[in-house]
């Protein structure tokens, strides 16, 4: 007789970016594999019937007034629970919008602390998170949880090619270089690192333009030449990697001060960047240090405006070294952070858990 299946309940924090790579896309996957998993998404509401259903329930980023009370009804119920999170939640930076509802003193950052120490496992992103979480960042600290499982940010690498092959009209350049940022308001803080070097750039090359690609900071952008800068703004994730390719970027910038919010970040921008054409100079620090091997499949620099005006240079007057450390990013994508390889990871943490 054929052993029901696993039903997993995803209850997760929104339809971008975070809810998409976490959750939506990998929960896609697993419903579409014959693997004995059963997948129900669960999003703004979760009733009794819900709860009865689920063999475990995945919660993302949840710090609501009523969290805790659910966490308690699915063990009442003999379910299991997993807490999803992917930041760095106790070193957000006062110039992050997220600040506001998670400094120290914050209910919504208490409430997720107290939900990490009694869900059944919490699965994060990279290891400087799943030692945070254990308590290894200090030898006073106590552990959020010691069940910690990494499930690397992968891409829908299928799904990406299925939207380049659609999308045969790429944004002309001619002997036009693009460099191109993508990011959101939360970075404003990284953006600035490296403004004055966009600024001489755009000054010596008149044939380099600079796209943004989100919600650059205004301010920051009224320094830039108005000639030479295009607004795309901000895309629904459905369209994102449709948007990153038709850009036809060259370089893409990706700035992060070292600061410990940041060690939490995954190198996502990265990875999204190759697969969409792009080589990648970014900040030497702890973030990127294991996708990029320097000068290979992309470019480190210190964050000083020296360092990357000369990178900026380097790569905007070398395109068959741009192209080649391009290939070589993408390939390691595909081979390493693909999540049509990777959603085995999931499949197997989640049997893990129910024989525990």
């Amino acid at each position: 007789m054929k052993e029901r299946d696993i039903h997993i309940g995803f209850l997760y924090a929104n339809d971008g970016a975070v809810g998409r790579y976490r959750i939506i896309n990998p929960g896609n996957l697993i419903q579409q594999r014959d693997n004995g998993m059963e997948v129900r998404f669960l999003r703004g509401q979760i009733d009794h019937r819900d709860i009865e259903w689920c063999d475990i329930l995945v919660v993302q980023r949840l710090g609501d007034s009523w969290a805790m009370d659910l966490v308690n009804i699915v063990h009442q119920r003999g379910g299991k629970v997993i807490y999803e999170i992917d930041d760095y939640i106790d070193k957000v930076p006062k110039w992050n919008p997220a600040y506001q509802w998670l400094h120290k003193s914050s209910d919504t950052l208490m409430r997720i602390q107290e939900i990490m120490r009694h869900s059944d496992l919490v699965t994060t992103t990279n290891e400087i998170l799943r030692d945070w979480i254990m308590g290894a960042h200090h030898p006073m600290a106590q552990p959020y949880n010691e069940n910690v499982v990494i499930l690397p940010n992968s891409q829908p690498v299928s799904l990406i090619e299925y939207y380049q092959q659609s999308c045969r009209n790429r944004w002309e350049k001619r002997d036009t270089i693009r460099l191109l940022w993508h990011g959101s308001r939360h970075h404003k803080g990284d953006l600035q690192l490296i403004l004055e070097a966009l600024v001489y750039i755009l000054g010596k090359y008149e044939n380099v333009e600079l796209v943004f690609m989100g919600s650059p900071p205004g301010d920051f952008v009224a320094c830039l030449p108005i000639d030479q800068v295009h607004l795309v703004g901000e895309v629904l994730y459905d369209w994102f990697y449709r948007t990153l390719w038709i850009l036809n970027g060259d370089i893409a910038l990706c700035p992060l001060m070292d600061i410990q919010f940041n060690h939490g970040k995954s190198d996502i921008k990265v990875a999204e960047s190759a697969l969409s054409g792009m080589v990648s100079i970014a900040s030497k620090v702890i973030t990127f240090g294991e996708t990029i091997k320097n000068n290979e499949t992309g470019l480190l620099v210190e964050n000083t405006n020296t360092d990357w005006i000369e990178g900026l240079e380097r790569l905007i007057d070398n395109e068959e070294k741009r192209k080649t450390m391009c290939k070589n990013m993408e390939k390691k994508i595909k081979d390493e952070y693909n999540l049509d390889k990777n959603i085995v990871l999931w499949e197997e943490t989640y049997r893990k858990l129910l024989k525990e």
